[in-house]
């Protein structure tokens, strides 16, 4: 038989037993009593339907537990919205090349500005004659006197111009070399004449010097004492411009070409060494006549 433990704690809390009132000891230890038989002779099922509804609440919590973590994760963006996602990420995508393309178009306009850096414009008539004459500094409202003037020449082993200042000296030898320079002048001019003097020229296959079997001996013996006389014989004066055109003329490396460099040489010769002194001189060089025919022959026109 099952008891109402409430029914039976109202009871004794009334005292409806009082010929043998209970104390609160007893009164503690029956309801005990009760409330265990109560509880273990509830039915079966009742028990099981109560485990149910619990976990039927249970489940239901951690459902929406789960839905709101997932919604997290999902950067609140929910089924409903794929479409969005999509157009976030095609913008993405977009935006991603138009960076990538202007990163190219940039580096396309550095690289553009460094060749232009490189790459020395030709200066027109005006501006190859005198064009370089520093600007005079302002004195007391009138003009000074131009302190330096230079020109353009055609440098042809970089395919550039190059300035051409106006060295008060024909020629200067770096200290030391005065000799050695003279000799390399003189042998430079005896191995043209060999090669080119006395109409051999107007015969000569020039083939042979650019990349036939006269080639390395005309490196040796012409183009690299060449390299010697302007970077290491000559001091800044006004024969290093005919190394210069000598160089250039080696590039076109046609008949009057090599014409020219025989004539420059051939005049060097006889000023510096008094080769052939007294005769004929082609007046064409930097440092003692006038070079204009072998400069515009050296630029091409």
């Amino acid at each position: 038989m099952a008891y109402d433990h409430k029914q039976v704690k109202r009871a004794l809390d009334e005292s409806i037993y009082s010929d043998n009132p209970f104390n609160e000891q007893s009164k503690e230890k029956i309801l005990q009593q009760v409330t265990t038989q109560h509880i273990t002779n509830r039915p079966f099922s009742s028990r099981w339907l109560h485990l149910g509804l619990t976990g039927v609440v249970f489940a239901i919590v951690l459902f929406g537990l789960s839905a709101v973590i997932l919604q997290s994760f999902d950067g609140g963006k929910g089924p409903s919205n794929q479409s969005d996602l999509i157009l976030e990420k095609e913008e993405k995508k977009q935006k991603k090349e138009e960076k990538e393309k202007q990163s190219e178009n940039d580096q396309k306009k550095i690289n553009e500005k460094e060749e232009k850096k490189e790459t020395t414009e030709k200066p027109t008539e005006e501006e190859k004659r005198n064009v370089g004459v520093k600007e005079a500094e302002q004195k007391d409202g009138k003009e000074a006197t131009p302190s330096v003037e230079y020109e353009y020449i055609y440098d042809g082993t970089i395919a550039k111009y190059m300035i051409k200042e106006k060295y008060d000296d024909a020629v200067l030898f770096k200290s030391g070399q005065k000799d050695k320079v003279k000799k390399t002048v003189s042998d430079i001019h005896h191995y043209l004449d060999d090669l080119f003097g006395y109409g051999r020229i107007e015969t000569l296959d020039l083939g042979r010097i650019r990349g036939g079997d006269l080639h390395n001996s005309f490196m040796e013996n012409v183009i690299e004492p060449i390299a010697y006389l302007r970077g290491h014989g000559f001091a800044p004066s006004m024969v290093i411009y005919d190394m210069v055109n000598a160089q250039g003329l080696h590039y076109i490396g046609d008949e009057m070409a090599y014409r020219y460099m025989h004539r420059i040489f051939h005049d060097l010769d006889h000023h510096l060494n008094g080769e052939h002194n007294g005769s004929y001189t082609w007046g064409i060089t930097e440092a003692y006549g006038d070079p204009t025919s072998v400069e515009k022959y050296v630029e091409g026109r």
